[in-house]
């Protein structure tokens, strides 16, 4: 049995002192027999673009699968996380096809969690009427919102063959930023996760609902 240690840690980060004040020590119990939490698995987000070699004055793109990319990546990962693309391009319109290349490439390797992550919804759907800088996702949308959602679990099912294992409604939703971003107050996020749950789970049963990806603000901000 391992016994009781007492660990000091230094809580804090050179990157982070700045905004938070002076560095302060506290100390922490910990007990080894004890399970606090599980490691659903170590793996990786699927920013992975086309490699390109340089072959005299042209790049030729690197086909990953006759290098071997995924063979060495499934040795040492159990879990993808891939970016949510805004499905529709406007109110009414149909659905656009979602590849999963690497999603199909990992699975057929071994890989069987995947979880899905939007960093925007469709512009329409906002109050600034863009992908990026922020914005909120208009109330009136919230069940649109859920049905794109529904409809890239459909197609991760009928493409990679099993339910994608978590969603998240929002990464990080509490920034506005020059990139792909959504902003949800507490209440906002709730509604919009109970909007869409029963909407995705009549596609996709088993799919976990994860979040909030959120990330604390130096100074503070309202999360109610």
């Amino acid at each position: 049995m391992f016994g009781r240690r007492r660990v000091s840690l230094i809580c804090g980060l050179a990157l982070l002192a700045g905004a938070w004040g002076a560095v302060r020590s506290a100390t922490i119990t910990l007990t080894p027999a004890t399970k606090y939490q599980v490691v659903d698995g170590f793996g990786t987000h699927e920013n992975i673009t086309n490699w390109k070699i340089k072959n005299g004055p042209f790049y030729i793109t690197v086909d990953l699968v006759q290098v071997g990319f995924y063979d060495s990546l499934a040795k040492d990962m159990q879990i993808l996380r891939m970016a949510i693309p805004p499905m529709q391009a406007s109110e009414g319109a149909g659905y656009s096809d979602v590849s999963f290349t690497h999603a199909i490439q990992l699975h057929n390797r071994g890989v069987n969690k995947f979880f899905g992550a939007t960093w925007s919804p469709p512009g329409w759907m906002k109050s600034n009427g863009s992908e990026t800088q922020g914005g909120s996702l208009l109330s009136q949308y919230y069940d649109d919102y859920g049905r794109m959602l529904a409809e890239y679990c459909r197609q991760f099912k009928a493409k990679v063959g099993i339910d994608l294992y978590g969603l998240s409604i929002q990464n990080e939703p509490r920034f506005s930023e020059p990139y792909s971003s959504c902003v949800y107050s507490g209440t906002q996020y709730r509604d919009v996760a109970a909007a869409a749950a029963p909407l995705v789970l009549a596609v996709s049963p088993t799919t976990k609902l994860l979040g909030p990806e959120d990330v604390i603000q130096a100074g503070g901000t309202s999360n109610s």
